[in-house]
């Protein structure tokens, strides 16, 4: 019908993630710029085939020569002997002698096949592991971003959900502030109550509203940022189940976690590629010094049209091996291997350094997370220590003997609690996955188990 939109299905974890790779422009662009990379693995191997070459040309020719040529034009043949002592012959045959200027216009055409295979290239068999290289840190590029991806898919969908929390929160403490409004106006009536109580109701209703007003848009800005990442319009997420269990992570010792790190870490695997094409420009560099051996064979054929008496047409063939040996070019080749020297030894440093600097990520991320899971499992038991309180209150203000602002406070501090529980769970798998993204092994997987731990939302209209 005109003027609805259809109800939709609130999204869970695993539904997003499956959206946002089909969707996602940047993660597309990735994975075509990985396939664009891997296309050096057939320019790699391109180096050291065989290398053939066609060529066919066709010239249009005027010779023309400063040179003169004699040319007889007598009906008899020119043979001085036949006159004899006979002067006037001997001059009627001169007379048909003639200097005429050589020139002709002739067509010609020439094709040529040529054969290289490289046999010995110092420098050519770098450039083909450099190009080799290339293909493993643009699959390390690729396995880096996409687990990153994850991470970054993960933040969104928590903060949504935080924010989703703080809005549900500020509405249920204004239910309870309203109720309690109503309560003082009653005892107010009734002779056994105060204006301050009123007065303190409003005030308290009022501040409230106002952290309604801030939690709606941060809810409102958290659902731009997931859609950003997912590329389409969503409807809503679905919450976290109450039973997710917050555990210690395994294995459970950060050693263990920063060895995964330095086995599986794509920046590491990225930073580790970088150091051999530094170490493969240096070879390539010494290798330009190096002779160079190469077999080559050619056949070429060559033919000329209206050209009689300046080259015949003609077939040439001939194989054999090259040897190229680099001399002297100006100090240019010594200069670039030491150049390469010195950026290999610099690549070997940011490496070393590179890896140094995980470790100490991974094992600042393992520390937080069990800070994580100390400080879950104490914000649980605070808000059961507040809801006992919250009830006290209660039974307190509704039997005469506990002042208004009392349970207010009370009650703010409980539903403070309740959200702050909620966040550090959210903080929790939050920096649960930041760890194994660090010790590289984040995979779909653990989108999956969390996945499982979703439950069914509402149904929500036109994405609200």
């Amino acid at each position: 019908m005109a003027g609805f939109a259809p109800c939709v299905q609130a999204l869970d974890l695993l539904e997003a993630y499956q959206t946002a790779i089909q969707h996602n422009e940047e993660y597309r662009a990735r994975e075509r710029l990985f396939h664009a990379a891997a296309m050096d693995a057939d320019l790699a191997r391109a180096l050291v085939r065989p290398q053939l070459h066609y060529s066919f040309a066709w010239y249009r020719n005027t010779y023309d020569s400063d040179q003169s040529q004699l040319v007889y034009e007598g009906d008899a043949a020119l043979d001085f002997s036949s006159c004899g002592s006979d002067v006037n012959c001997v001059i009627d045959l001169i007379k048909n002698v003639k200097y005429v200027e050589a020139s002709a216009d002739y067509e010609s055409r020439e094709s040529s096949l040529n054969l290289v295979q490289p046999i010995y290239d110092a420098s050519r068999f770098a450039e083909r592991d450099k190009l080799q290289t290339r293909v493993q840190k643009a699959e390390a590029g690729l396995q880096g971003f996409q687990q990153q991806f994850m991470v970054q898919l993960l933040d969104a969908y928590l903060q949504w959900l935080g924010a989703e929390d703080a809005v549900n929160a500020s509405r249920q403490q204004l239910a309870a502030i309203g109720l309690q409004q109503q309560l003082a106006a009653k005892r107010h009536d009734l002779g056994v109550g105060g204006e301050l109580d009123l007065f303190e109701a409003q005030a308290t209703l009022d501040a409230e509203k106002a952290r309604l007003s801030r939690a709606e848009g941060q809810l409102q800005r958290a659902r731009a940022a997931l859609e950003l990442i997912v590329a389409k319009p969503v409807a809503g997420v679905q919450p976290l189940s109450m039973q997710l269990p917050v555990v210690m992570p395994e294995p459970a010792s950060v050693a263990a976690w920063q060895a995964l790190a330095v086995v599986n870490s794509a920046e590491l695997a990225e930073q580790q590629a970088d150091k051999q094409l530094a170490e493969l420009d240096y070879a390539k560099a010494r290798g330009a010094q190096l002779p160079r051996l190469q077999f080559a064979a050619s056949y070429r054929e060559s033919e000329l049209d209206g050209g009689q008496g300046f080259y015949p047409a003609a077939t040439t063939k001939g194989f054999g091996i090259e040897l190229v040996v680099p001399l002297y070019q100006g100090g240019g080749l010594t200069a670039s291997r030491k150049q390469a020297a010195y950026r290999a030894q610099a690549a070997e440093d940011a490496y070393q350094y590179r890896q140094r600097q995980v470790r100490a990520q991974v094992a600042e991320s393992y520390y937080q997370l069990l800070a994580d899971v100390s400080a879950t499992q104490a914000m649980q038991q605070a808000v059961a220590s507040a809801q006992q309180a919250l009830q006290a209150a209660e039974r307190a203000y509704q039997n005469g003997v506990g002042p208004l602002p009392v349970l207010l406070e009370v009650q703010k501090k409980y539903y403070q609690a309740e959200k702050e529980w909620r966040l550090s769970r959210y903080q929790y798998l939050s920096d649960y996955f930041r760890l194994r993204y660090l010790a590289g092994s984040l995979v779909i997987g653990d989108i999956q188990q969390l996945n499982d731990w979703m439950v069914e939302a509402e149904r929500v209209e036109d994405g609200y």
